[in-house]
């Protein structure tokens, strides 16, 4: 009967850390080269300010995603593309 509880023990044991797993994996980690990549993919220049807007969006706070759509948008990049690329650097899943 031990050699059942100790089975059944380990298979709940792995079963926990299995579901526990996602709560503790870390978070994806923003690319602002994605980002970079969708402005001069859409024929923009790669600019110090587009360089600094993507790095700004890499938070994935919406405030900074803001930021660097002003910021893009500023350089003269259409609002669609910037609009997309400060998604991108913000949540690249």
């Amino acid at each position: 009967m031990s050699r059942l509880l100790r089975a059944a023990g380990l298979t709940g044991m792995a079963f926990a850390a299995t579901a526990l797993f996602p709560l503790t994996a870390p978070a994806a980690q923003a690319d602002p080269g994605i980002c970079i990549d969708h402005v001069m993919e859409n024929g923009y220049k790669a600019t110090d300010n587009v360089l600094k807007a993507c790095k700004i969006a890499k938070t994935g706070k919406e405030e900074d995603a803001r930021t660097c759509r002003r910021m893009l948008h500023f350089e003269g990049v259409r609002r669609a593309v910037a609009s997309h690329a400060c998604e991108i650097a913000s949540y690249p899943d």
